[in-house]
């Protein structure tokens, strides 16, 4: 009976170690799931994080080429800005000169009709004669032929230098 008891005692004990054995090892599968499953969260995250990096990347990318293009356009824009001043300063210039050179033309055309009006009244054919010449000279002298000239030669250096061997016009 004592056999029988211990053997019963042993038996239990045996049971209860399985048991015990049975609960570790579901623990410890428990704990290797359970790390299983934090390693592929992490590579998850870690996967997030990447994409997160490459598409904030892209975006600064992007945003360096939209600064890159608004600079290039606040440039274009200065510069524009610059060459209408400049034609409307060369616009009023040459008004300026055109006024200017067709009041000399008108002062002397009215000296010579005053050559010929003396002329007329003092029944005088050289004077007569003085003031037509000096009329037709005035009247075949183009006050603008310097200023065209001038400009011709501006806009051929003009052309020569902003001259783009790349830029065609399609028709």
């Amino acid at each position: 009976m004592e056999n029988k008891k211990q053997n019963k005692i042993k038996e239990n004990s045996l049971n209860k170690l399985q048991g015990d054995i049975d609960n570790s090892l579901n623990k410890g599968k428990e704990i290797i799931n359970t790390a299983k499953e934090g390693v592929i969260a992490a590579n998850q995250v870690t996967s997030n994080i990447q994409d997160t990096f490459n598409k904030a990347g892209n975006l600064l990318q992007g945003v360096t080429g939209l600064k890159d293009s608004f600079i290039e356009s606040k440039k274009i824009q200065a510069q524009t800005e610059i060459d209408l001043q400049k034609i409307r300063s060369n616009h009023l210039n040459v008004n300026r000169i055109i006024s200017e050179e067709y009041g000399k033309q008108k002062v002397s055309m009215d000296k010579a009709s005053e050559v010929v009006d003396a002329g007329l009244e003092s029944n005088d054919i050289a004077k007569i004669r003085e003031g037509l010449n000096a009329m037709t000279n005035v009247a075949n002298h183009n006050p603008m032929e310097k200023l065209k000239t001038e400009l011709d030669q501006e806009l051929e250096r003009n052309l020569n230098q902003d001259f783009d061997d790349d830029f065609t016009l399609d028709f």
